[in-house]
């Protein structure tokens, strides 16, 4: 039996109400995806001509208030690329900008896990527990080749005794060094990159994969946040 208008409506409330796993409420966003996904699964028997009245056509989707992002412009990354003193410096900023990795994920790349022959990077500690590939331009293969001459153990991490924490550091020193904000962070360099593959016409669908995101919205977000400012 199909839901209704009413039975969404009345979904939603439920949702709204009902405990999450960890304790409290389900958040905003997470209601959101809960609702999303049933308007695709709609969608998708509709084009199936599954049935002919979609109820979730006309169910406005709970806007959810996002904090703008932090986004260098073309010309700042430019800035603090120019700054790097050391390769560390500029390899790190291939992680977290020409790569778009997590904090996290950056932290725990392996040399085993960049295959610079295929142009690929094998993400296996990403959020969710999935294996990510993103690929790799020219110039950071080039810049993983010379980096890794002399490193011995492929199996190391590609930063020895550098955390997140480690990194972060890393670029608040480059940031000073091009005299920008200190208020960006590594995460900063990941929105960075979304938003620069999309306004250089890359798809919505290939930069959530790049990014790793779950959901599509969570990519969406990128649209409404800085991208005037950067053309």
């Amino acid at each position: 039996m199909l839901l209704t208008l009413k039975d969404t409506v009345a979904w939603h409330e439920y949702l709204q109400e009902r405990p999450s796993r960890r304790g409290g409420g389900l958040s905003a966003r997470m209601i959101r995806h809960y609702l999303y996904a049933l308007r695709l699964f709609y969608n998708y028997l509709e084009e199936c001509n599954v049935l002919k009245n979609n109820p979730m056509s006309a169910f406005i989707l709970p806007s959810v208030q996002s904090s703008k992002r932090q986004i260098l412009s073309f010309a700042e990354v430019e800035r603090l690329y120019a700054c790097c003193a050391q390769p560390e410096d500029r390899m790190m900023l291939h992680l977290y900008y020409g790569l778009g990795l997590r904090r996290s994920e950056g932290a725990a790349l392996r040399f085993g896990e960049v295959d610079t022959e295929k142009g690929l990077v094998y993400v296996r500690e990403s959020k969710g527990g999935k294996l990510r590939v993103v690929p790799m331009s020219a110039c950071i293969r080039e810049d993983f080749e010379v980096y890794k001459q002399g490193k011995t153990a492929i199996k190391e991490a590609l930063f020895l005794n550098l955390s997140g924490e480690g990194a972060a550091r890393r670029l608040k020193k480059l940031l000073k060094k091009a005299d920008l904000s200190l208020e960006y962070s590594l995460h900063s360099l990941r929105h960075s990159i979304a938003s620069h593959l999309l306004l250089s016409g890359l798809k919505m669908e290939e930069v959530r994969r790049f990014l790793g995101h779950q959901h599509l919205e969570a990519t969406q977000i990128y649209l409404h946040h800085g991208l005037e400012d950067l053309a």
